[in-house]
């Protein structure tokens, strides 16, 4: 079963576990007319489930002292409420260098929903070599994220789209 709020995929019991909006049934043959007719019951648990939503981008910091690589831990860079983000392609004003030197770019989201927090990680595909990324995303109505990436020649490339409340 997937909810019909956060898209989570939850088998055997009433109710999302993430969101806590019930499962629906639907007497008769017409789901699409029952759907229609809890849509503002459905958008009110959204807004209130994207306003409750945190995103923050992991990041790392390293230094070299003496020829070596040191670890200096992680940072969240908040990204912000969802509900200030939906439907709208948002920038980090920070620059982040291609230490890999390769042609692609992963990342680690942490989502942070009612204290409880997880982590996706999403790769986005880069055509092509860049010193350094301008980082972005976007987050659509039903709270899929996309990351987006922007090089050296200012051609944006994208994730595929990853559910926020799916596994």
């Amino acid at each position: 079963m997937k909810c019909l709020v956060c898209g989570k995929t939850f088998e055997n019991i009433r109710e999302c576990p993430m969101c806590g909006f019930p499962v629906v049934e639907i007497a008769g043959d017409d789901f699409e007319a029952g759907i229609k007719a809890l849509a503002p019951t459905i958008d009110r648990f959204r807004k209130d489930l994207a306003a409750k939503t945190k995103l923050g981008l992991v990041t790392y910091r390293y230094s070299l002292e003496d020829g070596k690589i040191i670890d200096e831990g992680e940072n969240i860079v908040p990204l912000g409420d969802v509900s200030l983000n939906m439907g709208k392609e948002q920038w980090l004003r920070t620059e982040f260098e291609n230490v890999r030197g390769s042609e692609g770019f992963s990342a680690e989201v942490e989502v942070t929903l009612n204290n409880n927090r997880y982590r996706k990680k999403i790769n986005v595909v880069v055509e092509g070599y860049s010193e350094t990324f301008t980082v972005g995303f976007t987050v659509s109505d039903n709270f899929e994220l996309t990351f987006l990436l922007k090089g050296n020649a200012d051609e944006v490339f994208r994730s595929a789209p990853v559910p926020l409340f799916d596994d």
